[in-house]
């Protein structure tokens, strides 16, 4: 998720900076270069683990800040930390209280989302053959799609009869 730093913690990072971590029972510690333990999350759906803290960019005292505590987030915050859902889906998460610390900032705007645009584009099909192609190579299709935001995607395919 290109925009959105504090949602994942990489663990090969953590050790790769010559810390730790333990895991047990379904519980896993986060160890310092001194191994003590920092903070603890539980083991919940898909093998992750669930933590109640927001990690906050280093300062020049320590190399870890966490908070327990986050501030409410933007709609479109919300949206692109939840795979790009629909705001009325947030809302729905929010008024059923199914997200543990979903703080919204009502105040600000429901952006329209580009990437969220740009996939629900679609083009009309192709009409009808004029006519009936009898030898192999008469007939070619060619399907070129590019996108900047997406991926670029080239098929080739002769049709023989």
């Amino acid at each position: 998720m290109p925009k959105n730093k504090n949602n994942l913690l990489s663990l090969g990072k953590w050790e790769r900076e010559g810390r730790s971590y333990n895991a047990c029972d379904s519980i896993i510690s986060l160890l310092t270069k001194e191994k003590k333990s920092v903070a603890q999350g539980v083991k919940i759906s898909n093998d992750l683990y669930k933590f109640a803290f927001k990690h906050t960019p280093r300062t020049a005292r320590s190399d870890y800040v966490f908070s327990a505590a986050s501030p409410s987030q933007s709609w479109e915050t919300w949206h692109q930390c939840c795979g790009q859902v629909g705001y009325s889906g947030i809302k729905a998460l929010l008024d059923n209280q199914l997200v543990e610390g979903l703080q919204i900032d009502m105040n600000s705007p429901k952006l329209g989302c580009v990437a969220c645009t740009e996939v629900k584009l679609s083009v009309a099909p192709y009409g009808p053959a004029s006519g009936h192609q009898m030898k192999t190579g008469e007939l070619t299709h060619m399907d070129l799609w590019a996108s900047t935001t997406w991926h670029q995607s080239t098929e080739i395919s002769t049709i023989s009869l």
